[in-house]
């Protein structure tokens, strides 16, 4: 009959079983705790692979940015580059301009300053004689 119920309480088969029984339950929990190292760890991996494409991805996001915003950078280069330029061959011809009405007005300002002179000199003459 012990062999289909179990061994009497305070005997030493009971003691035996017991200690026996506690053995298997360390067991179990070990084993409880060995599986979900085991599922920790897998999920661990699998955060860190999550992890690893998000930074590829981000990565490569940063990548497209950095090479729009480099195209972009040259173009606008490109644009202030051709406005100076235009700028400055304005600037010269309006310099070539005002050099060239210098030139032709100097010389009319000095002929005129002659027969200012002459003028005067003449008006001069013609007040004494008066």
């Amino acid at each position: 009959m012990e062999a289909i119920i179990g061994p009497t309480p305070g005997s030493e088969e009971s003691k035996a079983f017991t200690t026996q029984s506690m053995g298997m339950e360390v067991i179990d929990e070990v084993k409880d705790l060995i599986d979900r190292m085991k599922t920790d760890r897998q999920q661990t991996i699998d955060a860190l692979m999550r992890e690893r494409e998000r930074i590829k991805l981000l990565q490569s996001q940063v990548d497209k940015i950095e090479r729009m915003r480099h195209h972009m950078l040259r173009r606008a280069v490109q644009f202030e580059h051709e406005a100076c330029s235009q700028d400055m061959a304005e600037l010269k011809w309006m310099l070539e301009f005002e050099l060239h009405q210098r030139d032709e007005v100097i010389p009319r300002v000095v002929e005129a300053r002659k027969k200012s002179k002459q003028l005067q000199e003449e008006i001069a003459k013609l007040t004494e004689e008066w």
